[in-house]
């Protein structure tokens, strides 16, 4: 003799059961997709950025003008990625006499 599972519940309230768990799902993918945008796209302002042009001289980098002109406090990469991003640069490479922003906060 073979047992057979027996639902206990229509159709219809199978149904309903699915679709709000389908729907509590959808909710809970839209909170969280909300709370990461909103969380990732904060920025905090310390006041107004100024640009100051530096001319490359024979020697430098990237990593050389960035510790010369910001605190040791400062993580020298964040930084040189920001140059690199106002500058429209591809690498850190860079050649004397070549004329590169960087953002100073006054």
């Amino acid at each position: 003799m073979k047992d057979y599972a027996v639902n206990c519940y229509p159709r219809s309230k199978q149904n309903k059961n699915s679709k709000r768990g389908i729907l509590n799902l959808g909710l809970v993918l839209i909170i969280c997709t909300v709370m990461f945008l909103l969380i990732s796209n904060t920025v905090v302002s310390t006041g107004t950025i100024h640009m100051k042009k530096i001319k490359v001289k024979p020697g430098d980098s990237l990593w050389i003008i960035a510790k010369a002109h910001y605190s040791s406090k400062i993580d020298v990469r964040k930084k040189i990625y920001q140059i690199k991003k106002i500058n429209n640069l591809t690498n850190a490479n860079i050649q004397p006499g070549q004329i590169i922003e960087i953002p100073q906060n006054k």
